[in-house]
């Protein structure tokens, strides 16, 4: 059994290789007779004539031999990528030899659906964002309310602090969504920075914290390590983590503490920061680097620090765990790769 590369002469080759699609032709029983020149594009220009389709995309012999108009998504690798491909079938007659032909259309829609899922995700994001925002804004309304209807004023100050709360909680979400965006799309400059200094300033400007007074943290890093990295990047990771720590930790426990070291081994930085409060549980492990994500409903805080810092690793082509248990503390390890001084 013998077929020719050329269409049939109900179709044109000329038209067939003007199409954005990829085309083929093929027999009743699913052996290639024509590909247009999108399709040994889409297949990096492999000979696929006198072969069975579905032996080059990967869709069942059934799907070929049905007789019906049809179309399926697929899923498969072209040019060693993952991608989606759109096919559509119809049967092609040939009006001269009455044979029987069918013809598949292929469309590349990997980068569509992407697009889909960023849009849903933008969706979900934006809903989020307008909750969260909502929340306070409704609060503060109440509270002017509270405030005209009390004519002595007598709770004033009470009104103006619960005010002031909502606030710094509308900021947070404000910072914290600044933040996001900015290591999400700028591109920041290595530098040398020594590490132990950047860490105590940090430390120093989280100090304002409620309760991290009643905190001890103790560093362990070497006072000449200086390393080629991105210090603003560097630096939303450590501070995001030490107020993550210093918010959800257990003031009752008898020595409240943050360890942070940090080493080189080798081309790859390796950060620790543990803390010996109440632990995160095992149902809860595979959310906390989920966007919102808060550990309790009484959390403070936009529920995007964690989420920030899985982002800042990916950036910075690093790696990071979390190993935690209930009432036995939680430990960040971080590996990022580095050029020391």
């Amino acid at each position: 059994m013998s077929y020719t590369n050329k269409p049939d002469s109900l179709f044109n080759e000329n038209i067939a290789d003007l199409l954005t699609e990829g085309l083929v032709i093929t027999c009743q029983e699913g052996y290639v007779k024509y590909s247009n020149k999108h399709f040994n594009q889409l297949l990096d220009h492999i000979d696929c004539q006198n072969t069975l389709l579905s032996e080059i995309i990967p869709f069942s012999r059934d799907f070929i031999r049905n007789t019906e108009k049809s179309e399926v998504e697929i899923n498969c690798k072209v040019k060693n990528k993952h991608s989606i491909l759109q096919v559509k079938k119809d049967l092609l007659k040939n009006p001269d030899t009455g044979e029987n032909n069918q013809i598949f259309l292929f469309k590349d829609i990997t980068q569509s659906r992407k697009l889909e899922e960023k849009v849903t995700g933008l969706n979900s994001f934006i809903y989020k964002v307008s909750h969260d925002l909502k929340a306070p804004l409704s609060s503060m309304s109440g509270i002017i309310n509270l405030i005209n209807l009390d004519p002595n004023n007598n709770s004033t100050q009470e009104y103006v602090e619960l005010l002031h709360k909502q606030i710094k909680r509308m900021n947070c979400i404000l910072v914290d969504l600044l933040e996001l965006s900015r290591v999400s799309s700028e591109k920041f400059e290595k530098s040398e920075i020594n590490l132990s200094n950047l860490t105590y300033e940090i430390i120093d400007s989280v100090g304002h914290l409620p309760n991290s007074e009643h905190l001890k943290i103790y560093t362990n890093i070497p006072p000449s390590l200086v390393i080629n990295i991105e210090k603003t990047l560097i630096s939303s990771v450590l501070q995001n983590l030490i107020i993550n720590a210093i918010n959800y930790h257990n003031l009752r426990s008898e020595d409240p503490n943050i360890c942070i070291n940090a080493d080189l081994e080798g081309s790859i930085l390796k950060i620790k920061i543990a803390d010996n409060g109440p632990g995160i549980s095992p149902e809860l492990h595979d959310k906390i680097f989920d966007k919102f994500f808060r550990g309790n409903t009484n959390a403070e805080g936009s529920g995007l620090g964690l989420y920030i810092v899985k982002n800042i690793i990916s950036k910075m082509n690093g790696e990071i765990v979390m190993e935690s248990c209930r009432h036995s503390g939680t430990t960040f390890s971080i590996s990022l790769p580095v050029s020391a001084k």
